[in-house]
């Protein structure tokens, strides 16, 4: 009776103690955000448009990318990427959210860019370069560091950290309603 009390004192400890580890809740309409990990960005925001980016508009993916150790741009062939749309809104604040709209799911409307439902991220001034620290729930709550730059209307994000491997990714300006870009960034 003994043993199986402190087991069961030890199964109850051991996963409170891995809930402590994890920074990241998420919104009650199933969006993410980071407890704590956050707040060391807030300060560091820059407004987006000082780097050419439009806080009236969506930027949606296009579906192409660019490989840098092939040198090979191209559409996207992995299934699941093409089934599933990511739109990026940012705010003059220099908070961004993205949106992930999937299978069937991938209908806008009114609350499409709500961003209770998004997943935060920030757009950063770092040594005298501009990068998106965006949000990410692998090791329980985590920001990663992208690169980015923009060209006319279109924004090239580059996912990962080693150049010469790095893959780009292609947004481009998407117009939607005024009055379905009217929510304000909760931080």
């Amino acid at each position: 009776m003994v043993r199986i009390f402190f087991s069961i004192l030890l199964i109850i400890i051991t996963s409170s103690c891995g809930s402590f580890l994890c920074d990241y809740t998420g919104t009650q309409e199933g969006g993410l955000r980071s407890k704590n990990k956050y707040k060391s960005y807030i300060k560091k925001r820059i407004n987006p448009a000082i780097v050419g980016i439009d806080t009236n508009v969506i930027y949606k993916d296009i579906h192409h990318k660019y490989t840098e150790g092939n040198e090979k741009f191209g559409p996207e062939t992995d299934s699941l990427s093409l089934n599933t749309d990511v739109y990026h809104k940012f705010h003059a604040n220099g908070t961004y959210y993205t949106f992930i709209k999937k299978g069937q799911n991938r209908i806008l409307n009114a609350g499409s860019f709500n961003p209770d439902i998004g997943i935060i991220g920030f757009v950063l001034n770092r040594k005298d370069k501009y990068h998106f620290m965006s949000y990410s729930t692998i090791n329980c709550g985590s920001f990663s560091k992208q690169e980015f730059e923009v060209k006319g209307d279109t924004l090239i994000v580059k996912h990962g950290s080693n150049k010469g491997f790095r893959t780009w990714y292609y947004y481009v300006k998407h117009k939607v309603p005024k009055e379905w870009l009217d929510f304000k960034s909760d931080i």
